[in-house]
């Protein structure tokens, strides 16, 4: 998840340049924020999502950009379908995925991401992100 939230935040330039750099997850080069306060906000989301998750609450992810000046109305909508494993619902143990598809599903995310991005107009005024998630 983080690594999604950052590639639309430095792809759609919400926080500046230099606040990303690339590292490896899953033998991947991916936008990773070196800013200490986003990446603690990033990983409560992330922790929150995998207590909503495990109990079958989370639908979907959605990160919202608002404009930072005036009356901060909302520029972009990005949404994330979520699929819970029925079975870890249940109190079954988290299913073991192989990295090849692990890095399959993060490259399928990344292309829609920047796909998106190609058809956007450049944000010209200061943005901000947050993220409501949606339950039930």
């Amino acid at each position: 998840m983080s690594c999604c939230c950052c590639s639309i935040l430095y792809t759609r330039g919400i926080y500046p340049d230099d606040t990303f750099q690339t590292k490896k997850h899953y033998d991947m080069s991916l936008w990773m924020t070196k800013d200490e306060k986003l990446a603690r906000y990033l990983n409560q989301v992330t922790q929150q999502m995998q207590d909503w998750l495990e109990q079958g609450l989370l639908q979907r992810l959605v990160l919202v950009v608002n404009s930072a000046v005036g009356q901060k109305e909302v520029v972009e909508r990005w949404t994330f379908q979520v699929e819970t494993d029925k079975a870890v619902m249940e109190g079954g143990p988290l299913p073991e995925k192989p990295k090849e598809l692990i890095q399959k599903e993060i490259a399928g995310i990344i292309r829609q991401i920047l796909g998106s991005v190609s058809f956007l107009p450049l944000l010209e005024d200061p943005c901000k992100c947050g993220g409501p998630t949606h339950l039930g």
